[in-house]
């Protein structure tokens, strides 16, 4: 459907009540005070401003996060080391408050990287009520990879992020925490992308939300088709987001594919911003667009409701 313009490492295994508070020397982490909130059946306590996610014994593959949360609702995040294929990648977590099990969601990072933009977003999600994680697509880059002046995104391949994606599903239905059926995808730019190859490559998906994926009709890599090309393999619903003046993708990128999708009977729902660009969701860069973000935030969050939640 087609709308009109709009204005190996150790994986968590969330306790289910909040453990006594361990001393720095006996865990990953600062101390907790008694004085300080839990989190009802998670085992979560906070720090200030900064929350961290207490663990039964050691964790040495996963470390609190500290970057600068201002503005936000106070809830519980960690970063998590797992193994892709023999190679680390890092998962920023963030945790809903309150009594699971919960849906989550996973965010494919813009082509900057797992940011304070995308740690933002992923927050955002669990401040709706999800699990949310943000895994470090680019663990394969090496400096010397990017010697010739090159850009990470330039570097990607798809059976790659294939790979990726399905052990960042395997991270979250190993938790207790997280209801493995209901799994939802978005992600911008490049990440908008990759939500578009996440419900065409993989059955993992109960939702896919993409913003503003461009080269969705362009095979990265060693892969073998571009994810437009595996349209017939979505088995999810889709809400795609398009900047009225975004190049890549364009109005006419949008008209195809929301063509196809129409012809192989996919449920999907496009929305154009007026006088937005690529980049309309980042608050962080120049062509951000508020009124563009937030209605198309509201429109995210009650398609994940829909399709995640009872």
């Amino acid at each position: 459907m087609l709308s009109g313009h709009s204005g190996g490492g150790r994986n968590p295994e969330w306790p289910d009540s909040a453990p006594a508070a361990f001393t720095q020397k006996e865990r990953v982490g600062p101390s907790f005070n008694d004085g300080e909130k839990a989190a009802p059946g998670l085992g979560l306590n906070t720090s200030e401003a900064r929350i961290i996610l207490s663990m039964p014994g050691p964790a040495p593959n996963r470390r609190p996060e500290t970057y600068d949360r201002e503005g936000l609702t106070d809830m519980p995040s960690f970063t998590e080391t797992i193994t892709v294929n023999g190679q680390d990648m890092e998962i920023y977590s963030a945790i809903p408050e309150g009594s699971g099990p919960f849906p989550a969601v996973v965010v494919a990072h813009h082509g900057s990287g797992a940011d304070n933009f995308s740690k933002a977003m992923t927050d955002r999600l669990a401040e709706a009520g999800y699990v949310a994680v943000c895994p470090n697509l680019f663990h394969r880059i090496t400096p010397e990879m990017l010697a010739d002046g090159s850009r990470s995104i330039s570097h990607m391949s798809d059976p790659d992020i294939i790979a990726d994606l399905d052990a960042t599903v395997a991270f979250l239905r190993s938790a207790s925490a997280v209801q493995g059926d209901r799994i939802g995808v978005t992600g911008f730019c490049m990440g908008g992308r990759i939500s578009y190859l996440a419900a065409a490559a993989t059955d993992h998906f109960a939702a896919s939300a993409p913003y503003y994926g461009g080269n969705t009709m362009v095979v990265w890599g060693r892969g073998e088709k571009s994810p437009f090309d595996m349209s017939d393999g979505i088995n999810c619903p889709i809400l795609f987001h398009f900047g009225e003046v975004d190049g890549n993708p364009s109005q006419d990128d949008m008209k195809k594919m929301d063509a196809e999708l129409t012809r192989l009977g996919k449920d999907h729902e496009f929305h154009t911003y007026a006088g937005a660009d690529h980049g309309f969701m980042d608050f962080t860069g120049q062509r951000h667009n508020q009124a563009a973000s937030e209605t198309s935030w509201e429109r995210t969050l009650a398609f994940f409701a829909a399709h995640l939640k009872d």
